[in-house]
């Protein structure tokens, strides 16, 4: 089966819960997405270029880079991080995308509070104003002193609402803005094939 889209993460928790995510939200064109895990981001930056080229080639429709910010001061430090022909890709075609997660992918769950409650039963969770300024991982342990990342990467997978939590969190509002219409598009393809 031919591969059209392709996410490159940063390792194995945001490989579970991409995996879970799309298998929930797009069930019919999960198989045709690749999820390329590389558990360094500067290994993952320094072949983007490789990768871009190699999805290109085989035809893929996109290719979407999902990183976390990490201890970088601002999203244009990580993206300056990349060699300039992925960052002049991004910035002029449409099917090379570069998404940032300001602090990381847990602020993204900490974005969707239907998420955060269902994860952490009766938790009365309520998104912060600035849930992209907060420090994601002290409030996951103040919901739950002892959590295992992959458990509750699976867990958030098969619970968050990207569209609810981009309302409060910009960076996962751009992001899937951009990825949701590819993977919608690939969706519809496959189910009209279907039928």
């Amino acid at each position: 089966m031919m591969r059209e889209i392709a996410l490159v993460v940063e390792g194995p928790s945001d490989d579970d819960f991409w995996r879970r995510l799309l298998a929930r939200l797009y069930g019919a064109s999960e198989h045709r997405v690749e999820i390329v895990v590389t558990r360094d981001r500067g290994r993952l930056i320094a072949r983007s270029s490789d990768l871009v080229a190699s999805h290109r080639d085989d035809g893929y429709r996109a290719t979407f880079f999902l990183l976390d910010i990490d201890r970088d001061a601002c999203v244009r430090r990580v993206l300056d991080r990349f060699p300039e022909d992925v960052r002049r890709s991004a910035k002029e075609d449409d099917d090379v995308f570069i998404c940032v997660a300001v602090r990381g992918l847990e602020s993204w769950y900490l974005a969707d509070a239907n998420a955060v409650n269902t994860v952490f039963e009766d938790a009365e969770y309520s998104v912060p104003a600035d849930v992209e300024g907060a420090n994601p991982k002290s409030e996951l342990r103040r919901l739950r002193p002892k959590y295992d990342k992959r458990w509750l990467a699976r867990r958030f997978g098969n619970e968050f609402d990207p569209a609810a939590g981009g309302r409060h969190s910009p960076s996962l509002g751009r992001a899937w803005r951009l990825m949701s219409p590819k993977l919608q598009a690939l969706e519809d393809e496959i189910l009209g094939e279907q039928t």
